[in-house]
C-alpha cells in the first residue's frame, strides 16, 4: 500500500430519531429526518487515525440520544485496539465529536487553534452558544494540553502523508480530511445571525454579557436608558 493511500471506515455508534429538526429553528421535511452519529477510522501505512470520538453513554442518555454501539465495540469490529491509536483528529469540540476522552490513552489529539480558543473563550458566556458543548469534554481537552498530548493546527496541515486537516467552510475535497467546522450542520441551516444548534428559542434582544455590551447592562437597564431594547448585534462569530 502506498504511503498516501488509506482506507476510511465509518463507525455508526448513535442515533437520534427526531434528527436535526429538533436542533434548528427551520423545520422542513428534510430537517425532520432522523440523525445518525458516526466516528471515522482512517487506516493506512502509518497506523490508524481516528477522526472524532463521538459521545459516551452518559452524555447520550443526558441528551436523549440512542447509543447503538459503544465506540470501543465498533473499533473492535474492525480489529482496532483503542490503546494502539496514536493520533486522534477532533474536527470540533461539540459533545458528539469529542467524548470518550479516556478511550485513547496513547493518542495525540489534533485540533484547530481557533476551535480551542472558541470553546474556552468569551463566546461561552452565551448559553445558546455553549449548548452543544459538554464542560467535561472541554476540561478533558485542557488536561490533555497540559499533559503534552495536544497538537494544534492553524488551517491546513498534514498529519501523515495523505491525511490533511483543514479549516474551511466550503465542502471538503481532496484526500482524507478532518475539518475544524461542524459537519452535522445541514445546508438549510442559517449561518449569519443565529448561533449553531440553536434550540426552540428566539435570539435575545439584549445580552447581559459584559464582553458583548461593553458596560454589561442588562435588558431592564437598556430599556430605561434608551426607551426600548436595542439588539446587541450579531451573535459572536465562531471564527
Amino acid at each position: 500500500m502506498s504511503d498516501d493511500v488509506h482506507e476510511v471506515y465509518a463507525i455508526r455508534y448513535g442515533h437520534h430519531p427526531q434528527g436535526v429538526g429538533q436542533l434548528h429553528r427551520r423545520r422542513s421535511a428534510r430537517l425532520l429526518q432522523s440523525l445518525d452519529f458516526f466516528v471515522w477510522a482512517i487506516v493506512g501505512p502509518s497506523g490508524t487515525i481516528v477522526l472524532d470520538t463521538g459521545f459516551d453513554e452518559a452524555v447520550g442518555k443526558k441528551r436523549q440520544r440512542e447509543m447503538i454501539k459503544p465506540l470501543r465495540e465498533g473499533l473492535a469490529a474492525l480489529g482496532i485496539a483503542p490503546e494502539s491509536v496514536k493520533d486522534v483528529i477532533i474536527s470540533h469540540l461539540h459533545c458528539d465529536h469529542c467524548g470518550n476522552y479516556d478511550l485513547f490513552p496513547q493518542a495525540r489529539y489534533h485540533l484547530q487553534d481557533r476551535e480551542m480558543a472558541y470553546a474556552t473563550g468569551r463566546c461561552m458566556c452565551h448559553r445558546a452558544l455553549r449548548l452543544p458543548f459538554e464542560v467535561e469534554d472541554v476540561v478533558a481537552m485542557v488536561r490533555k494540553l497540559f499533559a503534552g498530548r495536544c497538537a494544534f493546527h492553524d488551517g491546513e496541515d498534514q498529519i501523515v502523508p495523505g491525511v490533511t486537516v483543514h479549516h474551511r467552510r466550503r465542502p471538503l475535497e481532496g484526500p482524507a480530511v478532518g475539518a475544524g467546522q461542524d459537519p452535522d450542520r445541514p445546508r438549510g441551516a442559517r449561518r449569519r445571525r443565529e448561533p449553531p444548534l440553536h434550540p426552540h428559542r428566539r435570539r435575545p434582544r439584549v445580552s447581559a454579557c459584559a464582553q458583548c455590551r461593553g458596560r454589561g447592562r442588562g435588558l431592564r437597564d437598556a430599556k430605561a436608558a434608551r426607551g426600548r431594547a436595542a439588539p446587541c448585534g450579531a451573535w459572536p462569530r465562531r471564527y
